[in-house]
């Protein structure tokens, strides 16, 4: 059996280094016909403004390629608890940290960590959502340095930050065995990255308990799934095994069960019934926010017709009470989420239209009304075979990936990738759509290659230089109207075409895909790998 002691052997920064009290909250417990019910209070753990983010950062900022650097970058909504957690982190050590974050709907919770985050040694960049963020900056996922800036994994849930919540498993056990609380039927805990239900899993199987573990997503079904619990399960298992730590051939962990009824509307979106069991367990001096805490609740008393009779432990994760932060944080923001923000209290975001019908519709208008005498296209694109684009289409790809994709604009492309390349990629990736998505896309560089012109720039897209491009594109991309749709979907394409390219993986720290069986391993999913030789249906050579 497994022991804390043994954990706090290896390599951490010893914070969370006592328990975290356990709440009994007998009134409630009567109130929803359950024998026992109680809380474990990780929001009273001393450090970093408490939460359970403290305990994964623990053992994932002692690895020391994050010892030793003096800057970090991670990723996270713009009110993410973990950039708040990781920003205390970081000005505790001395460390600046790069926030990459993405939007998420409005809320208090959210202008808490925000503010706290900005009022840190944190620089903010700002992308509309988790897509633009993923496309832009790949190695923030994928690798271990984004410009020279050692990444931590999002939600620290990485092998080792779950080592700090195996360690909480063990925590747990170690109470319920010194009888400061019942040995418990079911644990409520909110599922965001994944590394505290996993480590808790682990932690608790590896202690000899069996609760269930019933995980209240708070993030879409791609981002809550068992075979990204399972493979983090098995890293985790494999990094404590290479620490030195001597486990069962086997390890058992306490079953998990994904709970996605409470999602609402999708990632930062409260619901009806998790803002009613914030306000609810106000009364006990709980202060839950409702995109995680309180959709974990909602799902245990929405399920106190299964659980009469038995014991229940609800996980209490956030910081403790309101953060602080410095006068005039605002002014930190990224310029693009200032303009963000003031638009959404104004109501700004209402009226949108969807790309798709944007780009069908400007394309048959901007590209008539921009300038007739601009109706001659001239570029061209080396190697053009042009299954799907024209090639005046294809030198728009091109045109935008030399201006979006380098570094710098015009640059040289990580993995000798070239702008004509990523356009005969796109090119083939198209091939495969339905012909009326197709005929959208053609609308689509129509509008980015004239619509120049209602900006009273005489030159075209393509005749722009790089870096004019990029400001172009970056530009329209903010706006609400034709042109902001299609410059998004003609960013969107032009990394499409690099990240799909064998060539940009190792830059962006991809392994590449997964291509045959584990040996001595099986899987549902071996039948899917195409055989030597095969392509896809279209593709000529």
């Amino acid at each position: 059996m497994l022991r804390r002691e043994e954990l706090d052997a290896l390599p951490r920064l010893g914070w969370a280094a006592d328990p975290t009290p356990v709440t009994p909250l007998p009134d409630l417990a009567e109130e929803l016909g359950l024998a026992w019910l109680g809380a474990k209070r990780d929001d009273l753990c001393p450090d970093l403004h408490g939460g359970t983010k403290v305990r994964k950062l623990d053992f994932a900022l002692a690895d020391p390629r994050l010892v030793d650097a003096h800057e970090w970058a991670s990723v996270g909504a713009i009110g993410s608890g973990h950039l708040a957690t990781l920003t205390a982190a970081a000005e505790l050590g001395g460390h600046r940290l790069l926030a990459l974050t993405f939007w998420e709907p409005l809320g208090p919770w959210v202008f808490d960590n925000l503010a706290f985050t900005a009022s840190g040694p944190t620089e903010l960049r700002y992308f509309s959502n988790r897509v633009t963020l993923a496309l832009r900056h790949p190695r923030a996922l994928l690798a271990e340095h984004l410009g020279g800036r050692a990444v931590v994994a999002p939600g620290a849930s990485s092998p080792t930050g779950t080592i700090g919540m195996v360690r909480a498993g063990l925590e747990l056990a170690e109470q319920i065995r010194a009888g400061e609380l019942p040995e418990v039927d079911r644990i409520y805990v909110p599922l965001g990255s994944g590394g505290t239900v996993v480590g808790l899993s682990l932690g608790l199987g590896l202690s000899g308990l069996r609760p269930r573990i019933h995980a209240v997503s708070a993030v879409e079904w791609a981002f809550a799934r068992q075979s990204r619990l399972d493979a983090l399960a098995a890293q985790t298992v494999s990094a404590m095994r290479a620490a030195g730590l001597r486990l069962p051939a086997h390890v058992d962990r306490a079953p998990i069960h994904i709970d996605r009824r409470m999602l609402g509307r999708g990632y930062g979106h409260p619901t009806d019934a998790s803002l009613r069991e914030c306000e609810s367990l106000s009364r006990f001096d709980l202060g839950l926010e409702p995109v995680y805490g309180g959709k974990a609740m909602a799902a245990l008393c929405a399920d106190v017709s299964d659980a009469q009779g038995e014991r229940v432990l609800f996980w209490h994760t956030p910081h403790r009470g309101t953060l602080p932060s410095s006068e005039g944080w605002e002014q930190r923001l990224p310029r693009t989420l200032q303009r963000a923000l003031h638009a959404a209290e104004d109501g700004g975001a209402r009226g949108r239209i969807g790309r798709r019908r944007w780009i069908a519709l400007g394309g048959t208008t901007v590209a008539g009304v921009a300038l007739g005498a601009r109706v001659g296209f001239h570029a061209s694109v080396s190697g053009w075979e042009g299954h799907t684009l024209f090639e005046w289409e294809g030198a728009v790809l091109a045109a935008a990936a030399e201006a979006l994709v380098p570094d710098e604009p015009g640059g040289e492309i990580p993995g000798g990738v070239s702008p004509d390349d990523i356009a005969c990629n796109v090119d083939r990736y198209i091939l495969g759509m339905p012909d009326k998505m197709r005929a959208e896309i053609h609308g689509l560089f129509a509008l980015v290659e004239h619509g120049t012109a209602l900006d009273g720039n005489v030159a075209r897209f393509t005749r722009l230089a790089p870096a004019a491009r990029r400001e172009f594109v970056e530009g329209l991309a903010r706006r609400d109207d034709e042109l902001g749709q299609a410059a998004k979907g003609l960013r969107d394409f032009a990394y499409l075409g690099y990240y799909q390219d064998p060539r940009a993986w190792p830059a962006i720290g991809y392994g590449g895909p997964w291509v045959g069986p584990v040996p001595g391993a099986t899987s549902r999913y071996d039948s899917l790998v195409a055989p030597p030789g095969a392509v896809p249906p279209g593709v000529t050579s």
